[in-house]
Order: C-alpha cells, then structure tokens, then sequence
C-alpha cells in the first residue's frame, strides 16, 4: 500500500528578507537625515543617543533601548534629540508573502507594524545589529545565508519585545481600570465596559486582572461595594437601604444578601456585633470572646464552669445548662443585641429574640477565632494574642524536648463509652500540631485522610493499638465514669499497654475537651510540668 505524500500548508504567512544596512552619525546641532528609500520597511537602532523621527503625521524619540519601526513610503527625517552625538543604524527590510497564504493576515502571524519598540537586552540586540553591519559587503550563498538567519534574529527579539511592550501596555491599561473602579464602585460597571476602557478583549482583560488582584472584575467590584459599605455601616447612623443605594445596589434586599453572602453575617447583625458596647449572648464561642477581651452578658454553664476560664467570666449571666439547652425566658430577659450559636442550634429561635451569628464548629478553631474577631473589630487583638500563643507553644517545646525521647508517640483518649468502648481523638491541636507529639500508626493514618473524624468510638480490646509510648487520658467527674475506669484499671489489657507499664499515663479532667484559645492556652501551661514530672 503507497501513501501520498500530504502538502502541509505553511505555518506562516509572512517572512522578512533583509536588503542593506547603513550607520550614521549626527553631531549635536548638525542637519537631519532626510530618508528616501524604496524598501518596504526600514528599521531604526539608535546604539547612542536619542533619535527624534518625523513622519507626515507622527513624531517619535527613539532612547539607546529603543529602536523603530517605519514605513520608508512615508516622507520622515531624523534628527540628533539629545546633547552628543546621535549614532544609529538604518535597516533596509522587505515583506514576503509566503505561498498559500491568504490577503487579510490574522495577528497571530505577528506581522511587523510601524511603531517604537522598547527592547528587552538591548546590548544582545545591538550586538546582532553591528555583527549584521560587519557582514553587509560579503558575498556568496554561505555568507548570505548566515547573514539572512542573524536578520532573523534580529526580527525574533523585536516581536518578543513588541509582544512583552504589548502585555505590559494592556497591564497598566487594566490597573487604570482598577484604579477607576476604586472611586466609581457605585456605577453600574460591567466585565465588558472595563476591558473595553482598558482597550483589550475581555478575556485577556479577566487574566490580567486575575493576575493583579487574584479575583474577578465582579468580585472585585463586589468586595469594593462591600468594603464601603462596612465603612459606612460603622461610621454613622444609616438606614441599610440608603447604605444599598451609596454602594451601587437599588435593591435593599439585594444589598443584604450580598453582604451577608460577602461577611457571612446580615447588615444588622454587622452593626450590632461593631457597637462599642454590644450585649452578647454566647451560646458558643465563649473563649474567643474573652481572648479578644470580651465579656458577654450571657453563656451556659457548659462553658462557664469551664477551669481555664476562672477569673474571666464572673458577672456572666447563666443562660442554659449546655451549649444546646438554653434558658430561652432568661435570654430574652437579657435582651442581648446579638446571640452566637453554632451548626444551626436553635437559630430561629434565637433570631426571634436578637440578631443571631451561626458558625460552623468544625472549622479550624483559630479561623473561627480571626472570624470573629473581624466582625467585631478586634483583628488586632486577635493577631496579637495568637503571637503571645505561638511564643508559647516555641518555648513548651523547647522545655519538652530535653524529657521526652526522640520518635516517642502519644495518643489521646476519653473514657466516655465504658465498659465496652472508649473514644479516640484524631485532632488535638495542642498536643499534636501545636507542640508537635507523633501519633502511634493507626491514629496516624487517619490524620492523612482527607475530611476524616475528629475523634471515633473504639472497642476497649482495640486499645493496644492505637494508644502510643505516652497516653493522655480523660475520665468524666460523675460516679459511674470513675467506677469504669477503676475496672479498666484493673483489666490486663490496660496492664499491658506500654504506656501504663511504663508509667507515662496522663490524668485530665473534661477541660482537656474543650477547644478554645483560653483553655487551649491553660493546656500548655498544665501539659508541660505534667510531661516533664513523669518523664
């Protein structure tokens, strides 16, 4: 079987052949170059000096880095622009349109237009220009060939700098842009009017614009609106609505839903939460509000009996026996100007008595933490007590380090689920982010897996394999507790862990549960003379 041979149609549609190169020199003051050439383009390289071309209609200066672009149809002279001696090359170039291509060339092709080109190695480049220069009288096929492909060179630099002068053109075109929407967030600018004022396609206007600020054209626009907004919700005293409409939204509703989706939180709970002396309920969150120096009105007795806590919550208000059984008579007696739950306990209930924050328990406890410091206006404070809390940990390490064997692992139980089964935890910031402790194997492995539990429920005989060389150890205060653990005490599988044999078994109360910045710092505090007492 033959196969024909297929004809490849060409890739490009134009090439340049060189045809003459001059250099000249003009002394300051001394009469200009009047340019008449039947070549189709003429390149300009000043190598010293400036250079001011004159054409029918335009006036260009040419700098040392600069070289330009002309079509010598048009009458042009050049003149000496600066106080010494201009010197400069003139190329002599013409146009070849390749066979198969087509009248109209898409620019793609990068066809070379009249113009003033900024160079990026300007020294390369005139290197090139002068080796051309030192070539102009050889002749012979190898010569002209060599001296063809250095032209080529030459050209290939000057469309990548085009290319490069272009980018950066279009990127300061869109930092204009940015720079508008700054003061006119409030008109209704769309994607297609900005790239069009910055005089590119939208397309290359979004990647640009992604690139200067990391978000959308909208989104941007979005944040700015919202960003003003919170400036004038704080200030005075305005209506949402007259807020909506100084920010560029005619629907009240609209501006709300936006914020909210923005901020997490409505307009009105925005401004309640930023009053200097907001009256907070916390059905949660109560160690982020005393970090940031906060005293709420109300808080469970959950929380409030809490030990790290003592001498900051006196004057607290009880309002429910846990963080989910709230004293809802008692709550609205208060008449709290915001209520914080989490997970949707309760939401509707509470939002009938004052503007209610909902969080999320399962983030991160310092995100939730800066969260809500930045809705209240305490970013400072937040930032600087999570800097006194990372000096902490750094020195809780280096007391550690010195007691406890390289390659030692620890694990973290609470006997709730005796006598059949008891529970381990996975996520334990302070003992295995914050002062670095390994986990034995298989707790390890589900640390590694992505959106896994923060603690699961294990039979007691699986004990030996996830406890580690040191175990810390939970029992809950009441009488039925206690008596399970003194029976797992007596049991050989208890006996026969390493950690018990060993004697590196931690005791600890239900306040090693808790996860929040105040009791996870009181946790440092009591782990490390713990550790360092059995080790």
């Amino acid at each position: 079987m033959s196969v024909q041979p297929s004809r490849r149609s060409a890739r490009l549609s134009i090439m340049y052949t060189w045809s003459q190169i001059y250099l000249y020199t003009l002394e300051e003051g001394a009469e200009g170059l009047k340019i008449c050439s039947h070549a189709e383009k003429m390149l300009v390289v000043p190598i010293y000096g400036s250079a001011e071309v004159y054409s029918d209609e335009q006036r260009h200066v040419l700098y040392g880095n600069h070289c330009g672009i002309l079509n010598p149809k048009e009458n042009f002279s050049i003149q000496n622009a600066g106080t010494g001696p201009l010197r400069l090359y003139l190329i002599e170039f013409d146009e070849l349109r390749l066979p198969g291509s087509s009248e109209e060339v898409s620019a793609e092709q990068l066809p070379i237009t009249a113009g003033v080109i900024e160079l990026a190695s300007f020294s390369h480049f005139s290197g090139l220009v002068h080796n051309l220069y030192e070539r102009r009288d050889l002749s012979g096929p190898l010569e002209e060939y060599e001296s063809h492909f250095i032209f080529q060179e030459i050209l290939l630099m000057i469309l990548k700098s085009a290319e490069c002068n272009r980018e950066q053109d279009a990127t300061s075109a869109v930092q204009k842009t940015i720079a508008f929407m700054e003061n006119a967030y409030a008109f209704d600018l769309t994607h297609g009017q900005l790239a069009e004022m910055a005089g590119v396609s939208t397309r290359h206007y979004s990647r640009i614009f992604k690139g200067l600020t990391g978000k959308s054209p909208i989104d941007y626009l979005i944040e700015l609106r919202m960003n003003k907004a919170k400036r004038l919700l704080q200030s005075r005293e305005v209506s949402v609505g007259e807020v909506a409409g100084s920010v560029g939204f005619h629907d009240p509703f609209h501006f709300s839903r936006s914020f909210k989706q923005h901020t997490g939180v409505s307009p009105r709970l925005y401004i309640n939460l930023r009053k200097h002396s907001s009256r907070i309920a916390s059905l949660q969150y109560l160690g982020e509000l005393l970090a940031l120096g906060i005293k709420p009105v109300g808080a469970p007795s959950q929380l409030l009996k809490g030990r790290y806590l003592q001498g900051h919550v006196e004057g607290i208000t009880e309002i429910g026996k846990s963080v989910v059984t709230p004293y809802l008579d008692r709550l609205a007696t208060l008449k709290p100007d915001v209520i914080l739950t989490f997970d949707g306990h309760h939401y509707d209930t509470y939002a009938k008595i004052a503007p209610t924050l909902d969080m999320s328990w399962s983030q991160p406890v310092f995100d939730r933490f800066r969260f809500i410091a930045d809705l209240i206006g305490k970013q400072q404070e937040a930032e600087q007590w999570l800097s006194q809390y990372e000096e902490q940990t750094f020195e809780a390490r280096n007391a550690l380090k010195w007691h406890l064997q390289a390659g030692h692992t620890l694990s973290f139980i609470w006997t709730r689920g005796l006598p059949e089964t008891v529970q381990v935890y996975y996520d334990m910031k302070v003992l295995y982010q914050d002062l670095g402790f390994q986990a034995p194997a298989p707790v390890a492995a589900v640390q590694k897996t992505k959106g896994h539990p923060f603690k699961s429920n294990i039979p007691v005989q699986e004990l030996p394999h996830y406890v580690g060389d040191h175990l810390f150890v939970v029992v809950s205060p009441d009488p039925v507790s206690q008596q399970h653990f003194r029976e797992l005490r007596q049991s050989e599988i208890w006996n026969s862990l390493p950690a018990v044999q060993n004697r590196r078994v931690y005791l600890g109360s239900e306040d090693w549960l808790r996860e929040d910045p105040v009791s996870m710092s009181g946790q440092i505090r009591e782990a490390v003379p713990l550790l360092v007492e059995l080790n």
